[in-house]
C-alpha cells in the first residue's frame, strides 16, 4: 500500500497525497493501525476524517493495541508524550478499550500491563472495565479476592480472549503489580499453571509469560506448583534466561524432549538463526 509507505515517512503532506490518490486506502484497517503504531496523531485524525474505523483490526491488532504494543515481547518503559496524546485522542473519539486484540487476544488495559506502562494504565482505568482478570494484571489483590468469592471457579476461568487470571498476573510488567502474591492466591484457589491460551504460532501457558518477564521468584513458584518443567525450559531458553532454564532443569525438565513451535527446541532455535541453547548444560 502506498499509504503505508507515506505514513512511515511521518510527513503529513505525503500521507494526504496518498489518500487523495487512493481514497479507499484510508479506510483499510492496516492504515489506521499503522498510524496508531507510529503515534502519528495528525495522520490518525486525517484517516478518521476519511472514514477510518478506530476499532478496526489488522492481523489481530486494533489501533489502541498497535499504539501500546510496539514490540510483542518487550517492556516498553515510559511512553512519550506523542503516544499518550494519541491514546487520549483515540479514547475520546470512539476507540473501545474493551475490544480484543494482540496475541494472545486481550483487552487493551491488560496489554498495557504486559508492556509495563503505568501511564497507559492510568488513562485506561477511566475508560475500561476493571474486573478480576484486569485486577490480576494490575496487582489489585483485594479485587482478585472479591472475584474468587463471587465465583469459586474464577481461578480456572478464561477471559473473553482466552487469558487466565494467572497468566494476566505473571505476565504483568507493571512496577506496582504483585505477580507472586496474586499467582500464589490464584494457585491456592485451583488455578492451573499449564492451562493454555491460543497465541500467534502456538498456545501458551503461565510459564511462557513468567519467562518473558524474567521473574525467577514467580517462575519457580509455577514450577513448584505443577508447571510442566520441560515446557517451562523451552520458554526460558527462547527468552535467553538461562538462570530460569537451570531452574527448570532442577525441577526435572528434559532438554532432549523440549519443543518449540512443534519442533525440537534446538531445531527451532537453529531455524530462527539462534544458538542460544549453548549455555545450557
Amino acid at each position: 500500500m502506498e499509504l503505508i509507505k507515506a505514513l512511515r515517512t511521518l510527513d503529513l503532506a505525503q500521507v494526504a497525497a496518498a489518500v487523495k490518490a487512493n481514497p479507499a486506502e484510508a479506510q483499510h484497517p492496516r492504515a489506521i493501525c499503522e498510524a496508531a503504531n507510529l503515534a502519528f496523531l495528525p495522520a490518525v485524525q486525517l484517516l478518521c476524517k476519511k472514514g477510518a474505523d478506530l476499532n478496526a483490526s489488522w492481523h489481530n491488532y486494533r489501533p489502541l493495541h498497535a499504539l501500546i504494543q510496539t514490540d510483542p515481547h518487550a517492556e516498553m518503559g515510559k511512553p512519550g508524550q506523542a503516544r499518550l496524546a494519541c491514546m487520549d485522542w483515540l479514547l475520546e473519539h470512539g476507540a473501545d478499550p474493551e475490544q480484543l486484540g494482540a496475541w494472545p487476544l486481550a483487552r487493551v488495559i491488560i496489554v498495557a500491563a504486559f508492556v509495563g506502562s503505568t501511564e497507559y494504565v492510568e488513562r485506561l482505568r477511566k475508560a475500561a472495565r476493571v474486573d478480576g482478570f484486569v485486577a490480576a494484571a494490575l496487582g489489585d489483590i483485594e479485587l482478585v479476592k472479591q472475584a474468587l468469592q463471587e465465583r469459586p471457579d474464577f481461578a480456572r476461568e478464561h477471559d473473553a480472549g482466552g487469558l487466565t487470571a494467572l497468566q494476566c498476573a505473571v505476565g504483568s510488567r507493571l512496577p506496582e503489580a504483585k505477580p507472586f502474591e496474586v499467582a500464589e492466591l490464584l494457585l491456592d484457589a485451583g488455578a492451573d499453571p499449564n492451562a493454555r491460551t491460543r497465541s500467534w504460532g502456538e498456545s501458551v501457558n503461565a510459564g511462557y509469560f513468567a519467562a518473558r518477564t524474567n521473574c525467577a521468584k514467580v517462575f519457580e513458584l509455577l514450577l513448584d506448583r505443577g508447571a510442566e518443567p520441560t515446557d517451562a525450559l523451552s520458554h526460558a531458553v527462547w527468552g535467553k534466561h538461562f538462570d530460569l532454564a537451570e531452574m527448570a532443569l532442577a525441577h526435572g525438565a528434559e532438554l532432549d524432549s523440549a519443543q518449540a513451535n512443534a519442533k525440537p527446541l534446538l531445531n527451532d532455535l537453529i531455524d530462527a538463526g539462534l544458538d542460544a541453547i549453548n549455555p545450557v548444560q
